[in-house]
């Protein structure tokens, strides 16, 4: 997770390739190349960043009943 984010971004030289393939990074933190990729996008260089984010909706249903339909 954290660590095999970190070890793609640290290692990469000035021409902006990673000394570690994707596949040497997987095999080694024992993950599939999908979840790094998930990962990768979530990724800003911080630990909070790949934390699970909320299931909450951001919105409610547009058919949603109001607070005055109810009562």
């Amino acid at each position: 997770m954290y660590f095999a984010c970190k070890t793609y971004l640290v290692n990469k030289d000035k021409t902006g390739k990673s000394h570690w393939t994707i596949k040497d990074i997987c095999r080694k933190y024992h993950i599939s190349k999908a979840s790094l990729m998930r990962w990768m996008k979530k990724f800003d260089g911080t630990k909070e960043s790949l934390l699970d984010a909320s299931k909450k909706p951001k919105s409610i249903h547009p058919k949603a009943h109001t607070a005055i339909e109810i009562h």
